[in-house]
């Protein structure tokens, strides 16, 4: 998850719809990091660099990239799933089987947060 993949990604939607979209691209990343199987020490940290490269999509200043990221739609979709990451971290932290995983998803939450809201 870059800013000039998701930038290509973007501009081959004005190509022809038929493409892999931006949306869609970070849909399926966030729905296979956070599906319903168990949720291990390994599934944590996958989940926990997950956030850490969205704080930096939405963060960091593309210098080196090729894509205009102020001028395009990256963050907004980053933005949007981070909101909508919100919802299922919420649910998974009221269903968790377990205090650890509870800690875990009210640490991500804090995380997202802070990502959206930072101070």
């Amino acid at each position: 998850m870059s800013f000039d993949r998701i930038g290509r990604l973007i501009n081959s939607e004005t190509v022809d719809t038929n493409y892999y979209a931006a949306l869609e691209m970070l849909q399926d990343v966030r729905k296979g990091i956070f599906s319903k199987s168990t949720t291990d020490i390994y599934k944590r940290n996958l989940q926990r660099v997950y956030i850490d490269r969205l704080a930096y999509l939405m963060t960091e200043d593309p210098t080196r990239s090729s894509y205009n990221i102020p001028q395009s739609d990256v963050r907004a979709l980053v933005r949007g799933e981070l909101s909508t990451l919100q919802s299922t971290l919420r649910s998974k932290r009221n269903s968790a089987s377990n205090q650890v995983n509870k800690y875990h998803y009210e640490d991500l939450l804090a995380r997202v947060d802070l990502i959206l809201n930072p101070r």
